[in-house]
């Protein structure tokens, strides 16, 4: 409840309440010093009623008892009526239920308002008591169901209110939570395009500078031999065009093999740029992958290939790919030089988080060469295969 809501609701309690004592008073011509009785214990009430409103007061584990207090004081007032039952000082019991329901718990508003029920029908039993009359029996029957109508009608709207509360509160968790998945998924789209530039222009990059050396070399000794050398790298720089286009649509689908470029091709390409000695080794000699895991077995063999080109100056590199069981294992190993300690960069760390994304698990050793092993689990009865053709 809003603090200006309940201001209006103190002031508007206040005034009801002087209200009733003053029409009270009128009603009992009292003498002077039962006056000042009446007057006492009604600023006593007045004082308690207000004072537990207080927020020290409010968070204290004893706030809900300070309404029995006020019950405690309003039977004092009605005992010091020279009527057995003053309609002024009742109706105050009403006044307190409203307090209850409106500041108190959904349950704990209910108990203290059973308690002022039945310390309100406390005067109508005595009436009854005295006097059993018709005219009495309905006024108590009246009374009766109007206090439980009241306490029902307050119990539904403060349930009415908590759930509306919740439902405020789960809007915001289920909003921030929409909010963090929102740039959850933003930062792995950034990140998965990242990868697929890294892999695809770095691998073509680094074929286009190793060729551009050899025509450097080559273009003073035999300049037909660079001539065609020169034509190869704008090949390969036109290939890399294409990669670029295709890595800005992955983010739209993920392209399959086929519509990129079949690995055996890539190794043929990246072999005629580099001049390594690139030797395959197939277990069974055709293997039927799903999509997403040959997408992934090939930027491994891209990157692991650009990285033996650009960072361990071997001359060979021996791939071997099995399939055993349900599980694909692969093993890249070159004969280059040892680089102690090698650090995990945007490559490998690449690599690696397209492995676990498949449940697989990538390790990195020099053995002195640098090698890479690689195991992913795999369900070779999918619909969506890639097949893996003998290298000859």
């Amino acid at each position: 409840m809003k603090s200006s809501t309940k201001y209006i609701i103190f002031i508007m309690r206040f005034i009801l309440l002087v209200c009733c004592f003053i029409f009270a008073i009128g009603l009992e011509s009292p003498s002077t010093s039962r006056y000042m009785v009446l007057i006492l214990t009604f600023l006593f009430l007045l004082f308690t009623l207000h004072l537990k409103e207080f927020p020290k007061i409010q968070s204290s584990k004893y706030y809900t008892y300070a309404y029995i207090l006020d019950v405690l004081i309003l039977l004092v007032l009605e005992y010091n009526s020279k009527f057995l039952l003053n309609y002024y000082f009742h109706f105050i019991y009403f006044i307190l239920m409203l307090s209850a329901g409106l500041f108190l718990s959904r349950f704990h508003g209910s108990m203290i308002n059973i308690v002022i029920f039945l310390a309100s029908m406390f005067k109508f039993i005595q009436i009854l008591q005295i006097n059993w009359n018709l005219s009495n029996v309905s006024l108590t029957i009246f009374t009766f169901f109007t206090s439980l109508l009241m306490i029902l009608i307050l119990n539904y709207g403060k349930y009415y209110s908590e759930e509306q509360q919740k439902s405020k509160e789960l809007y915001r968790e289920l909003k921030a939570y929409a909010d963090q998945v929102r740039e959850l998924t933003r930062t792995e789209e950034r990140n998965h395009l990242a990868m697929e530039i890294h892999d695809s222009i770095g691998h073509t990059m680094t074929g286009l500078i190793m060729e551009l050396e050899m025509c450097k070399r080559v273009i003073p000794q035999n300049q037909e031999q660079g001539i065609q050398l020169i034509q190869h790298a704008l090949d390969t720089a036109r290939k890399g065009f294409i990669e670029i286009r295709s890595s800005v649509d992955v983010l739209k689908a993920e392209t399959s093999q086929s519509e990129k470029e079949n690995w055996v091709e890539m190794i043929h390409r990246f072999r005629n740029q580099t001049g390594l000695n690139i030797h395959v080794s197939l277990d069974p000699e055709k293997i039927q992958l799903p999509a997403s895991i040959a997408s992934v077995v090939y930027r491994i063999l891209q990157e692991t290939l650009t990285n033996a080109a650009r960072h361990s100056h071997c001359t060979t590199v021996n791939i071997t790919i099995q399939k055993k069981k349900d599980s694909l294992y692969m093993k890249i190993l070159d004969n280059g030089e040892a680089c102690n300690p090698y650090v995990e960069g945007n490559g490998l760390k690449g690599m690696r988080k397209r492995v676990e994304g498949l449940n697989g698990s990538i390790a990195f050793s020099q053995t002195p060469g640098f090698c890479v092993e690689v195991c992913i689990p795999v369900n070779l009865k999918s619909n969506k295969t890639k097949a893996f053709h003998t290298l000859i």
